[in-house]
């Protein structure tokens, strides 16, 4: 696995997700962590070789949001004192755990699968033209070619 690859993008993400909810409603980072998780799936797989793609799916996502709770709850401690960043933090990791690994397991598969069923159609596709290709100067290689007479202008 490129660790390189799989930090930077979980990091920039994770932080992206942790400080939007900063600037809007405490609200947002139940929509911001399921997005980033995404994205980094979508970003990360295709740069994956091909073993290591649902488990850098996986890495990825779960880096992220663990990054995206750490920054929003490190904004929680400092802006509102321990009291509520604690209260806070324990629902939030109640409600949102299990969400983060379904989001984690069952988007890094699915993204996965498409991924390599796209690639087997890519590939077909490339072995039917370049079949066709082949036919053509097949077809093609007895003939000889056309002078084309060109036209005076006065």
């Amino acid at each position: 696995m490129n660790w390189r690859l799989i930090l930077t993008r979980a990091f920039v993400l994770g932080v992206l997700a942790g400080i939007i909810p900063i600037f809007f409603t405490p609200d947002v980072l139940f929509t911001t962590l399921p997005v980033a998780m995404m994205f980094g799936i979508y970003i990360a797989v295709p740069k994956a070789e091909d073993k290591n793609r649902l488990l850098t799916g996986v890495t990825v996502s779960l880096i992220a949001a663990l990054v995206a709770l750490t920054a929003y709850f490190a904004y929680q401690y400092i802006a509102f004192g321990s009291d509520i960043a604690t209260a806070n933090l324990k629902v939030a990791s109640y409600n949102v755990g299990m969400s983060v690994l379904m989001i984690s397991l069952i988007g890094s598969w699915l993204f996965t699968k498409v991924h390599n069923w796209t690639e087997k159609k890519r590939a077909q596709m490339e072995a039917k033209m370049a079949a066709k290709k082949e036919t053509e100067k097949k077809r093609y290689a007895g003939r000889p070619k056309r002078k084309v007479k060109k036209k005076k202008r006065k």
